[in-house]
């Protein structure tokens, strides 16, 4: 595996088929299990486009957030840690804020092949729980028509990256059941967003 932090995050580096970082053990087991056991929100899944902008009631690990629930401060700390993340993933956030959504995904949302925006300098899909037994983790795209693989649905692990114009993602559309909840972190660029 990779480096470890203090916090025991284990990373490591694959060229293929856009340089990526597979994640394990990302956040501490109490951060980790008070993320798993969030009451689902009552996001509003009812227009279903590929893309989650049109999703209302969606729910952020922000200041209010913490403000109201105090037992996620930690974790929001760790996200903060841009000088690690830097190191970690080679990436510049010294002109980002950390925007992190904690996401209650119900079928048959699938979010379509995409490259994330310019003002999302890293971009960290963390996998949280599912009730189905398929594998609902992300899928890597070659180009927008050529997909890769799905990356195996680890909790507490996933992907990170930083935003290029070959870093092709998505979730393929798939039949599920349940709830598929992740957490996607974004270090966006504080003058664009």
């Amino acid at each position: 595996m990779g480096k470890e932090s203090s916090q025991k995050m284990k990373y490591s580096s694959k060229p293929f088929p856009w340089k990526h970082y597979i994640l394990e053990d990302f956040f501490e087991q109490d951060d980790f299990e008070n993320i798993k056991n969030l009451k689902i929100n009552n996001a509003d899944y009812s227009t279903i486009t590929g893309f989650r902008d049109v999703i209302g009631g969606r729910t952020f690990l922000n200041n209010s957030f913490v403000e109201e629930n105090p037992e996620f401060k930690k974790a929001a700390d760790w996200l903060n840690r841009r000088d690690y993340y830097e190191d970690c993933f080679k990436t510049d956030l010294s002109n980002t804020y950390m925007r992190a959504e904690i996401i209650h995904d119900r079928y048959p949302f699938f979010h379509d092949i995409h490259l994330d925006l310019p003002c999302k300098n890293l971009t960290t899909i963390i996998n949280i729980d599912k009730e189905d037994e398929k594998n609902l983790a992300t899928d890597l795209y070659h180009t927008k028509e050529h997909h890769v693989k799905r990356l195996d649905w680890v909790p507490n692990g996933g992907l990170a990256f930083k935003i290029t114009d070959s870093a092709w993602h998505g979730f393929a559309p798939t039949e599920y059941k349940g709830i598929r909840k992740i957490m996607i972190i974004n270090y966006v660029n504080i003058d664009e967003w």
